[in-house]
Parts: structure tokens; sequence; C-alpha cells
């Protein structure tokens, strides 16, 4: 019926928008390498369980990876020192 569609369509509308999530960090530049930027696991409201089975990652956009994602812990931790000269000279 259309009323079962009407709320099946609903349904997988809150699911892919319950999936989906954007959180934003600013670090200092030249931050230690082993610093923390966030708990991440936290911040999203997720159990460290459920991101080592969802298979969290960190996407960058070029080839360098400055932060690196603990799923044992959850956290956002800084993987390289972050030269701002270096990257925009």
């Amino acid at each position: 019926t259309m009323k079962r569609q009407v709320l099946l369509l609903f349904f997988v509308v809150l699911a892919f928008h319950s999936a989906l999530a954007h959180i934003s960090y600013s670090i200092p530049e030249e931050m230690a390498k082993g610093s923390l930027v966030g708990n991440i696991a936290q911040d999203l409201g997720l159990s460290v369980k459920r991101l080592k089975t969802g298979k969290g990652r960190v996407y960058s956009g070029d080839n360098r990876d400055f932060i690196e994602l603990n799923t044992e812990r959850g956290l956002l931790l800084v993987k390289e020192r972050i030269d701002r000269e270096a990257l925009c000279g």
C-alpha cells in the first residue's frame, strides 16, 4: 500500500541520515606526534566496539597522513607533525 511505502521510505532516509556524520577539529600546527586531537567515538556517540567493527578510518585528500585513528580507544591522534610553511610553501 502507499502508506507502507511511505513508512519504508521514511525509515530508509532516517537510517541513511544516522549513518552519516561530520565533525571538525581544529589543532595548532606543530603539535607533537601522538598528541590527542579528539575522542571521535565520544563525539559521534559511538561505542569503541562499533567503531572497530565499522572499520572506521581517516580520509585525507592528499597522500600524507597527519592524523591517525586509534580504533582500540576511539581517539584521533597526531601521526606526523604539521608544518604549515612546509605544506603551503
